[in-house]
């Protein structure tokens, strides 16, 4: 389940510690306290982390949730404090990050650096973590981290399956890369791959990627299992002249059919409107690779993604189906947009499929692949052999 963690800090508690004294501060601090305790109660946690700071973590991760915990909370600081018989105004800066794949440390230190930014800006909404947030030093020396990455083997290639909906069986998989840090632990790339994208480093762990994914098809097919693989992409690689003929020299190599490949594409990717960009997805084509449109719905140019390049599937977005089938908004649009895509000859995959009901919705929609945590979780490619060896490519969680 989704989770968010916010930081708040009590906006000038230093000059009502130096007003009142420290038993005034104090006292402040535990009215503060009882307040976010009453009315969060329904929220997972909400604790004293420093002297005028307070964390709450809750259920959710999608913009809207998170605007509604941040103004409960301005709403619960808003009427005035007693303070040694004097009434005292006090607000309050916030920062938010969203729990990933990611260790606290890191979850701690998003969303204190959101929260700076929220104090320095003078916000009193919500400030969410972004990767620009990170310090220049921070940046720096994680580029320095990354360009030893591949020479150390500190890379992996970690792999999420995709169920064909009408037969139950795992038709595909995703293929993710994973940091496996000396210090850090197992990293997922949403943390270091704009790092790496703004530091040149990232065509070099595509080049990786790739390569371990080709590797990994052909030592399947060897066993007897024929899978799709996905790969993400990134604007750097669609501005590339050179990438078709790369990867078709790596198919050859392999002896890949390029039906088996697929490049995600997100709909920011595409919202240049490049020539050179529609160049190379068209040479891509020719070779017969297929085009993902990933996180539809969230970008800029729906539609006209699909009208100006030739795609074959789309993938809706995970925080489009958090709601359904519940939601009856969510719901409409899960469905308008399967319906649309079908309409144009597009496959549709979607994503973030985490209950047996989320599963129910869209197979009722006519939707074509899913992929979650309900299907299956990104996994080394040896337990993905030996899932789909000792049940041939049926889905195991759904017979849960």
């Amino acid at each position: 389940m989704p989770a968010t963690l916010l930081l708040l800090d009590l906006e000038d508690f230093s000059k009502i510690n130096q007003a009142f004294g420290p038993d005034g501060g104090d006292a402040l601090l535990a009215e503060t306290a009882n307040r976010l305790r009453r009315d969060l109660a329904d929220c997972d946690l909400v604790a004293r982390l420093g002297e005028d700071e307070f964390g709450v973590l809750f259920a959710g991760a999608d913009p809207e949730a998170i605007a509604a915990v941040g103004a409960r909370i301005q709403q619960s600081l808003a009427p005035s404090f007693l303070v040694d018989g004097v009434r005292v105004s006090v607000g309050a800066s916030m920062g938010a990050a969203v729990l990933e794949e990611t260790d606290f440390p890191t979850l701690l230190r998003r969303a204190t650096a959101a929260l700076a930014a929220a104090s320095k800006d003078g916000l009193s909404d919500v400030r969410a973590y972004e990767h620009s947030l990170d310090s220049d030093d921070f940046r720096i020396a994680r580029v320095a981290e990354l360009r030893d990455t591949l020479d150390s083997g500190q890379l992996l290639v970690h792999y999420q399956p995709q169920a064909d909906l009408s037969t139950r069986q795992v038709r595909g998989v995703e293929a993710l890369v994973r940091w496996q840090h000396p210090a850090r632990g197992l990293v997922a790339a949403g943390e270091f791959i704009e790092v790496a994208e703004r530091s040149g480093v990232a065509k070099d762990i595509r080049r990786f990627v790739l390569e371990a994914a080709v590797q990994q098809w052909r030592e399947w097919k060897e066993l007897g299992i024929d899978l799709e693989i996905a790969v993400n992409l990134s604007t750097v690689d669609l501005l590339d002249d050179c990438f078709p003929a790369e990867i078709a020299g790596l198919l050859e190599r392999y002896s890949m059919p390029a039906w088996n490949l697929v490049f995600e594409i997100t709909e920011r990717t595409l919202g240049g409107h490049d020539r050179r960009m529609r160049d190379v997805t068209e040479r891509l084509n020719r070779i017969g690779i297929r085009l993902a449109i990933d996180d539809f719905g969230v970008g800029y140019s729906s539609l006209a993604s699909l009208r100006r390049y030739r795609i074959h599937l789309l993938k809706v977005d995970a925080s489009l189906l958090a709601g359904v089938p519940g939601d009856p908004a969510a719901a409409a649009i899960v469905k308008s947009s399967v319906e649309m895509a079908h309409a144009i000859g597009v496959t549709v995959v979607a994503e973030g499929i985490e209950t047996r009901a989320q599963w129910s919705f869209i197979n009722s929609l006519g939707c074509d692949i899913a992929q979650g945590y309900f299907i299956g979780r990104p996994v080394p490619a040896a337990e993905i052999s030996e899932r789909l060896s000792s049940v041939p490519r049926v889905t195991t969680a759904l017979a849960a």
